[in-house]
């Protein structure tokens, strides 16, 4: 989880933007986090009523590098697949060749 500390550009009061499987922003005097509304530039909680302001482009910039693959990641993936064909040439199985394209073959 990874914790974005900022500040409420509507009240200036120091809040927190996590960037988890649910991204939201924790506020002062509120358990849960509030919604992130980047087309709005702000953020609302809808159980206190906390509305405040965020930069939509400095949240979606945060969103899309979370969901960006790390580097190598992708390389290490066609090595595993490689590994695993290599494999498979060596002891030959008709059944596990055809799950192993299932899963390969987009």
């Amino acid at each position: 989880m990874t914790a974005y500390p900022f500040t409420d550009r509507g009240d200036p009061t120091e809040v927190t933007l996590y960037m988890d499987e649910a991204p939201g922003v924790e506020h002062p005097g509120c358990i849960y986090r509030a919604e992130v509304i980047p087309e709005l530039d702000c953020f609302y909680c809808r159980h206190c009523g906390r509305n405040g302001r965020i930069s939509g482009a400095w949240f979606t910039d945060l969103l899309m590098a979370s969901q960006a693959p790390t580097p190598g990641s992708e390389i290490a993936d066609l090595t595993a697949q490689l590994a695993e064909a290599i494999e498979l040439l060596r002891h030959p199985n008709e059944h596990d060749v055809a799950v192993f394209l299932k899963r390969v073959t987009p």
